[in-house]
């Protein structure tokens, strides 16, 4: 509305628990926004997914994804992705499942780290 003197906002682009530490490809570690993850997974026709920071590596659970589409799919352009924010990708491993795993509060937190020391 123009009556209103506030700016509104789109939409939030995630928090920063969700921002996910990986090597970067010059040496260190390189912060990759949550934004570089969802714009690949929900182009996917799934039905939900969650991304999970391990210490080694990256999981991937998806639901309602047809056998048709291969884990090539679904990796290969996170991993394009990743390469163009300047990170180096850690291997990635994609479960599917009947529903994404959901928290106390009823949410599906999309990115979440078990990963030592970072929080996602």
């Amino acid at each position: 509305c123009s009556c209103s003197p506030f700016r509104l906002i789109d939409s939030v682009q995630g928090r920063a628990d969700e921002v996910v530490h990986l090597p970067a490809a010059s040496g260190g570690s390189l912060a990759i926004h949550p934004i570089v993850f969802r714009r690949v997974l929900n182009a996917l026709p799934s039905s939900g997914w969650e991304l999970v920071r391990e210490d080694d590596r990256l999981s991937i659970s998806i639901s309602g994804i047809t056998p048709e589409i291969g884990d090539d799919r679904i990796i290969d352009p996170i991993v394009a992705a990743l390469r163009e924010q300047g990170a180096v990708a850690p291997p990635i491993y994609v479960e599917r499942v009947d529903a994404v795993h959901r928290g106390e509060t009823g949410k599906a937190p999309l990115i979440r780290s078990r990963a030592k020391g970072q929080s996602a």
